[in-house]
């Protein structure tokens, strides 16, 4: 249980904001805490309130922050509140919830607390992806593609299929591209089984296993202009779509470029393809 006679009586005095932290580390060892506050007194003046279980508030005595001392960040780690100093000393001001908190990765929470009691944060994200590859769309006949950027990435459970793409007609005669798939481009993908189990195509069946070739996961449309400047002249191209597959072999898909109805391309003509693919993973 906590002694609350025997921290009280340490509040004799004014403490610093490291004093009072290392304190309240000791006393918190035995208790369990279900929020934290801070509370503004004015002056560079603050004091601590911790609540416990039972509902009652222990209160510090104020702390006056000296130039050089404060709280740089703080983490949740195992359900207790971890605080770093500016001073490089790290702190466990104890459990601040109870229950079952599942927790998938690091989650951390830093902030700074400011003289006026104010504790800021930024927002909590995820800053790099779960897998992540590039990819390259392979030329057909008579055509040149440059790929310009390609990515598929995983992040926050979503797949993310990004594609940018310029596709020219160096057949020597006009040609015609569409109607059909991979007449103006595709690629395939392998993805990890973890990520393959969760990629889903209308025919009900997994990436990760054998499935039907070219079966449909989703399909989305793209935008087709000619020129890469933004005006009043810039021409467009409807009926550009991405086909996201299953193929045959398992954990392995493929994104073809299509287009109805059948476009046809001058000599040395050129299109910009650009699209993007968001598939939640469940």
């Amino acid at each position: 249980m906590l002694n609350y006679e025997t921290l009280l009586s340490s509040y004799d005095d004014k403490l610093t904001l490291l004093q009072w932290l290392k304190k309240i580390e000791a006393a918190l060892k035995d208790a369990s805490a279900v929020s934290f506050k801070v509370n503004k007194k004015g002056d560079a003046t603050l004091t601590f309130s911790i609540v416990f279980e039972d509902g009652s508030e222990l209160e510090s005595g104020e702390i006056v922050l000296q130039q050089g001392e404060s709280v740089q960040s703080a983490a949740i780690v195992n359900g207790h509140l971890i605080l770093t100093l500016t001073n490089g000393d790290q702190l466990d001001a104890g459990v601040l919830f109870s229950g079952n908190v599942n927790i998938a990765g690091n989650m951390i929470v830093s902030g700074n607390i400011s003289s006026d009691g104010k504790i800021s944060a930024p927002n909590i994200e995820q800053t790099a992806p779960t897998w992540a590859a590039s990819f390259n769309f392979i030329s057909a006949s008579g055509l040149e593609i440059t790929n310009i950027y390609n990515r598929c990435e995983v992040i926050n459970n979503v797949l993310y299929l990004i594609a940018n793409i310029k596709i020219k007609n160096i057949s020597g005669a006009t040609k015609k591209i569409g109607a059909g798939w991979g007449e103006a481009g595709y690629i395939g993908v392998t993805f990890p089984a973890e990520l393959g189990s969760k990629i889903i195509d209308l025919e009900g069946k997994a990436i990760s296993e054998a499935a039907t070739p070219r079966a449909i996961i989703t399909s989305v449309p793209v935008v087709c202009c000619e020129n890469v400047v933004s005006s009043n002249s810039l021409i467009t191209h409807e009926g550009f779509r991405f086909d996201f597959t299953n193929l045959s072999a398992p954990n392995s898909a493929a994104l073809y470029l299509e287009n109805y109805p059948m476009l046809e391309m001058p000599i040395d003509g050129e299109l910009y393809i650009m699209g993007r693919i968001a598939l939640t993973l469940i």
